[in-house]
């Protein structure tokens, strides 16, 4: 028996205990929680905040992206007006250059032609 009342006051301290501090730990969890609801709650307009200057941050790289690519493609258009221009002119340029060639072609077969004709006219009037 008298291990019977032992054990029973022993579970009924220890329950008691148990319950006392259970009561605490129950509090401490509890304002443990409700301090980290505040720092969630608290988190969360800064967590927005920041995603909003990312999504900022990210619209804002994609423009410079887009109008870096529309110069880019500008200068690239540009490029190749200019290389257009520049060919069509160096083949007029050339057809020039190949009409003057044969123009002095012409003139220097004139000028020797002349020359040959005056040396034949000087040969002639020395034979006589």
């Amino acid at each position: 028996m008298i291990s019977i009342s032992a054990v029973l006051i022993s579970v009924s301290v220890f329950m008691s205990v148990a319950g006392c501090g259970g009561k605490k730990a129950e509090q401490q969890s509890g304002n443990q929680q409700k301090a980290q609801g505040q720092q969630q709650s608290s988190d969360k307009p800064i967590d927005s905040a920041l995603k909003e200057q990312m999504n900022m941050y990210k619209d804002i790289k994609q423009y410079e992206f887009q109008e870096s690519e529309k110069l880019r493609k500008s200068n690239k258009d540009q490029l190749k007006k200019l290389q257009k221009d520049q060919s069509e002119s160096g083949s007029q340029t050339s057809d020039s250059s190949q009409k003057q060639k044969s123009s002095s072609k012409d003139v220097s077969k004139e000028q020797k032609g002349s020359t040959n004709e005056s040396s034949k006219d000087a040969s002639k009037d020395k034979g006589k």
